[in-house]
């Protein structure tokens, strides 16, 4: 099995801080930040500001959400 410690490596410290420890979303932004990165090159944190917890309450899928930031990063 995959073992995951929050928190363990320095990309996901930025991410479980943003999350304020709240798993759930730690891991909605871990897969949209994981969309992401393979799609652009950067993560998450890189792009302009975002509501992701907004994207998060509204029940919004993390790819979707990482799509839609994507697609704005790409329009600019």
């Amino acid at each position: 099995p995959i073992q995951h410690t929050p928190g363990a490596c320095e990309s996901h410290d930025r991410l479980f801080e943003y999350a304020g420890g709240h798993l759930g979303f730690y891991g909605f932004l871990r897969v949209a930040n994981a969309r992401i990165s393979r799609r652009l090159g950067i993560g998450l944190a890189d792009l302009p500001d975002r509501l992701w917890r907004d994207a998060y309450d509204d029940e919004a899928h993390p790819s979707e959400a990482a799509d839609e930031a994507i697609e704005e990063e790409a329009g600019e």
